[in-house]
């Protein structure tokens, strides 16, 4: 990482639903994505990973995240992504969540708030 170039957060929304990813998975695209994972933050390329609903994604992924966050889910689900069942034991409003860093667990509040004007969005389709 250098000071002349920011950090690249690259979001990928619903890739659990995607083919060779988290439908009829491909190894080759999988082991090239792991290896994007674990080289990336060395140039300072960062993902962030974002899954709706049954978190279908070949469980050798999520060990190459550093830190997850989980919402209320199954308790498969919670075992799959954050390795406990700390994900199933949230009160049902949704309005809480688990942050896991290591072994390091905490639970919070998310924050919701209703905004006034429009947000503005850049997204970049490949």
């Amino acid at each position: 990482p250098t000071a002349d170039y920011p950090p690249v957060m690259v979001i990928l929304y619903c890739w659990d639903k995607y083919t060779g990813f988290g439908v009829a998975e491909d190894t080759r695209t999988l082991n090239t994505f792991k290896t994007i994972l674990r080289e990336g933050p060395v140039v300072d390329v960062h993902f962030v990973l974002i899954m709706r609903d049954k978190g279908e994604v070949t469980s050798t992924i999520y060990p190459l995240f550093k830190h997850k966050i989980c919402a209320l889910c199954s308790e498969a689900i919670s075992l799959r992504i954050m390795d406990n069942t700390s994900g199933n034991k949230l009160p049902n409003q949704g309005s809480f969540a688990i942050y896991k860093r290591g072994n390091e667990v905490t639970k919070f509040k998310i924050y919701q708030h209703t905004f006034s004007r429009k947000l503005a969005d850049k997204e970049l389709k490949i």
